[in-house]
């Protein structure tokens, strides 16, 4: 989990979700599941709580959470912490944007109101 994988990861959850689980309770209750798991792994990560196992040593969670593996050399500090509380708060976001795209892709639908089959009266416009 880091802020480059986790919003990708959430987005696919909720296109599953969104796809897969019929709308309802059992949607929202996995949904908020998913996000909170996330939310408690990750913040843990950040705040150096949990320890990531990079595959040689130990090392700090912060800074997998803040350079995802990459050689950025990122490192926790007030102004990171800042971001980090945003990215942290855009997680129900992605798993919003995916469960709003597996709808769609499930209904074959754009527009929620829209149903298949029906087609709107003409609007007559006079000048």
């Amino acid at each position: 989990m880091s802020f480059l994988l986790d919003p990708p990861v959430l987005f696919a959850s909720g296109l599953c979700l969104g796809r897969f689980v019929p709308e309802g309770s059992r949607r929202r209750r996995i949904s908020l599941a998913v996000v909170g798991l996330f939310w408690g792994v990750s913040g843990l990560l950040y705040l150096d709580v949990l320890p990531w196992w990079d595959g040689s040593r130990l090392t700090r969670g912060s800074g997998w959470m803040l350079n995802s593996g990459l050689n950025t050399r990122l490192t926790r500090r007030a102004g990171h912490d800042v971001l980090a509380i945003l990215l942290f708060a855009a997680y129900p976001l992605w798993m919003w944007f995916g469960m709003r795209l597996g709808r769609q892709s499930l209904s074959g639908r754009t527009d929620d109101t829209e149903i298949e089959g029906e087609r709107p009266e003409p609007v007559e416009i006079t000048t």
